[in-house]
């Protein structure tokens, strides 16, 4: 009886052991996927990551955080449950998979398409390797990476102190830098600014929301200085009066510094005024100039041209050749890729989404960041971003358990280790 007890604690033991493995280890593969997504410059994917032979067949290289996501393929055949998404997103991806193969031999595939399947693949990887992983774990991953990618920026800033100092002296367009995110220093100025929402709450949460208002305004990115706004909003809305008032006090001062310095400063100057001249800079011209095709080229089509065509369809009606990949308006891009029945689906899930989330205020941070991404989603991104996939996956598994607003305690009621290690079976809806 007594070396049965022992051998019943032991395997109780190793069984509690291997489940931990297993969660930090599915803990790791997330951090490094997020962190690979981040770093996607052509630049460094073609030196570092990129299988540089794929590009001419595939459009979009074939880069580190891909193969990275396909190791959690092992985990999840080991694991032995699979979990779908919500059924209109599964529906969303049909569509989009019918629509891009029956265009195909009119307007050609789009690597773009590679990139859905995969960030779809994404989210059904982290939805059935999720359960292991709690809540604050997340939002704790997300920090960290977060943090990374500011020291990062800043450290790439003093390598190239030169070109900062030069472009604060005579502000022109942007400064010539490159960026880790694909996409140029804007995409780059937004994504770190959406990592804000996992930091705000922290003592240096603000500390990184100045730190991403001076990437911003040295990027000269309105969208990023958006995002840095969205943010801080957000933020006031989750804490008590009494808190917000300080905070809106130093918000005040800090606009009033702000002032002052536009007066007195070119740089300032210089990003307020491209902020204000919307329509009027070299960049927010040629979006304008794609814009006013779109509904041209949707009359034409209205079935869609398929993932990834959108810029196609807009250069046979405007006779200009663009060197971007999208119309810089998410929902353009998906009215022209997916036609009628595409955007009404997306816009559909946007306003449940919305719905749900405004009953507990966005108490979920990863539904925040979200948020962001669908309103800056009006000026910029595809729709399609390994990040947007991954912020997705995880606001899936953890949306359910927001059950109630206690300050700034995203989580109130989080599940201790043992017990997550011992039950991991909850199920991500």
């Amino acid at each position: 009886m007594h070396y049965r007890r022992n051998f019943i604690k032991g395997q109780e033991f190793l069984n509690k052991t291997i489940h931990i493995s297993k969660h930090y280890l599915i803990l790791t593969f997330f951090g490094l996927y997020f962190l690979a997504s981040c770093f996607t410059n052509k630049i460094i994917s073609d030196q570092i990551f990129t299988f540089a032979a794929l590009d001419n067949y595939m459009g979009s290289a074939l880069q580190f955080h891909h193969i990275i996501a396909f190791m959690f393929l092992p985990l999840i055949l080991i694991d032995g449950k699979v979990s779908l998404p919500n059924i209109w997103l599964c529906v969303f991806l049909l569509w989009k998979a019918i629509i891009t193969l029956a265009a195909v031999h009119r307007f050609g595939f789009s690597g773009l398409f590679l990139n859905a399947i995969i960030g779809f693949y994404i989210i059904i990887a982290i939805l059935s390797l999720g359960k292991y992983i709690s809540n604050k774990q997340y939002s704790t991953l997300l920090s960290i990476i977060g943090i990374f990618m500011l020291v990062s920026i800043n450290i790439k800033l003093l390598f190239n102190i030169n070109t900062v100092t030069q472009f604060i002296a005579n502000p022109f367009n942007r400064p010539a830098i490159m960026s880790f995110f694909g996409g140029g220093t804007n995409i780059e100025a937004t994504w770190v600014g959406i990592l804000c929402v996992f930091l705000i709450n922290r003592r240096f949460g603000f500390f990184y929301l100045i730190n991403c208002v001076f990437i911003s305004i040295l990027y000269a990115s309105r969208a990023g200085l958006i995002v840095n706004a969205l943010c801080l909003l957000w933020y006031l809305f989750q804490i008590n009066k009494k808190h917000a008032l300080r905070v809106l006090s130093v918000f005040v001062c800090t606009v009033s510094a702000f002032i002052y310095f536009y007066y007195t400063n070119d740089f300032v100057s210089h990003a307020v005024n491209r902020f204000m001249g919307i329509g009027n800079v070299q960049g927010t011209l040629g979006r304008i100039q794609m814009w006013e095709y779109v509904w041209q080229a949707f009359k034409n089509n209205p079935l869609g041209y398929g993932h990834g065509n959108a810029v196609s369809a807009v250069s046979l009606f405007s006779g200009f050749v663009y060197s971007e990949n999208n119309v810089h308006n998410l929902y353009m891009q998906v009215l022209l890729d997916l036609g009628v029945i595409g955007i009404c689906l997306y816009i559909g899930m946007i306003v449940s989404f919305f719905y749900r989330e405004m009953k507990t205020r966005f108490n979920n941070p990863f539904a925040a960041a979200l948020g962001i991404y669908f309103v800056v989603g009006m000026v910029q991104f595809r729709g399609v971003e390994p990040q947007m996939a991954f912020l997705l996956g995880i606001y899936f598994c953890t949306r359910n358990n927001i059950t109630n607003r206690e300050g700034l305690r995203f989580f109130p009621q989080i599940e201790s280790l043992d017990n997550k290690m011992l039950n991991p079976d909850k199920e991500c809806h």
